[in-house]
């Protein structure tokens, strides 16, 4: 073989190993974003595991819409650190949501009752305080989340696991 016979198979394998490069990358970048949701929904997990979460989870699908601010802190007026830490958890929910760390997909499957009904008990609130407050960005990201979740819905309404799935196996 003459010398510009080598280099032109040294210049096919070389393309061959850029796109066994490419694909080995995407690969890789498919692998670690399947890795990044799956260590997502362990910490979603690990972030309702709290009996303080499961309190305030219980108290939204039991208190009723449309409570001002003042009747909800008389509500939780002992726990009212907690009401606000539930809100901040929907809060920084949604911003994980709209930066695409969690699908919505996911946060859907596992939550999707309780961000409706937890936005059912802050929505007045939240409006009044805004109004007070002369700014609309409070909890910005819990209404943005919930009226995504409703959206979703809207379009696809959720079967439960237990009837969709009753035919899984491993």
């Amino acid at each position: 073989m003459t010398l510009t016979e080598w280099a032109a198979v040294a210049e096919i394998v070389a393309g061959f190993a850029v796109v066994a490069s490419l694909l080995y990358l995407g690969l890789q970048i498919r692998q670690s974003k399947a890795s990044a949701e799956r260590e997502a929904a362990f910490e979603m997990i690990r972030s309702i595991e709290t009996p303080e979460f499961q309190q305030m989870l219980r108290s939204s699908v039991e208190i009723p819409r449309g409570l001002t601010q003042k009747d909800l802190e008389e509500r939780f007026k002992d726990n009212l650190p907690m009401l606000y830490s539930y809100f901040g958890t929907w809060e920084s929910l949604g911003i994980m949501v709209h930066r695409g760390h969690i699908s919505l997909d996911l946060v859907c499957d596992f939550f999707s009752h309780p961000i409706l009904s937890a936005w059912g008990m802050a929505e007045r609130l939240v409006l009044d305080f805004r109004k007070s407050a002369g700014r609309d960005t409070p909890w910005e990201w819990f209404q943005w989340l919930a009226e995504r979740v409703e959206i979703a819905e809207s379009k696809k309404r959720p079967i439960p696991a237990y009837i969709e799935y009753k035919d899984w196996s491993e």
